[in-house]
């Protein structure tokens, strides 16, 4: 029983009326909070390539579907020279508009690069020297992931 006092709160006229006003900002709130998320998915969808190039004999396809809303994936494949294709798989940590814009942000430094992007390491070390200003120095490329690379 809620009861202040000796009085039961539920049988007050006021406590309805209360109630009432909670539960219709909680819906607004909740309404306004999935059309902000609805927004930030349809940003990343149209971030996401429609359709992808077709290089020499590779055809590739691509099927994406975030687990609710939006998330920080991202994948692209661009023509390089002598026909030869990269493929961009890119995914930032964590779900929901934040990490949407930050894919969005990293997706267009990587076609702003100003060189094609036929070395991995030096591709993600201009990528992280693009957003030093968000973590106050640039990320630091792990060694594994740079030897990786090297075989590539």
């Amino acid at each position: 029983m809620d009861c202040v006092g000796d009085r039961d709160i539920r049988r007050d006229p006021g406590h309805n009326l209360i109630q009432q006003q909670l539960e219709q900002e909680v819906r607004l709130s909740r309404d306004s909070l999935d059309r902000e998320l609805s927004s930030a998915a349809e940003m990343q969808r149209m971030i996401l390539p429609r359709t992808l190039p077709r290089i020499a004999s590779l055809t590739f396809e691509a099927y994406y579907q975030t687990s609710r809303y939006a998330g920080g994936d991202y994948y692209d494949v661009v023509p390089l020279p002598d026909g030869q294709c990269g493929v961009m798989i890119a995914d930032v940590s964590g779900h929901g508009a934040t990490s949407a814009i930050i894919m969005a942000m990293i997706r267009a430094a990587f076609h702003a690069c100003p060189a094609p992007p036929v070395d991995p390491p030096a591709l993600l070390r201009y990528l992280n020297n693009q957003f030093r200003f968000l973590w106050g120095s640039p990320l630091p490329i792990a060694p594994a992931l740079q030897r990786a690379f090297s075989f590539v």
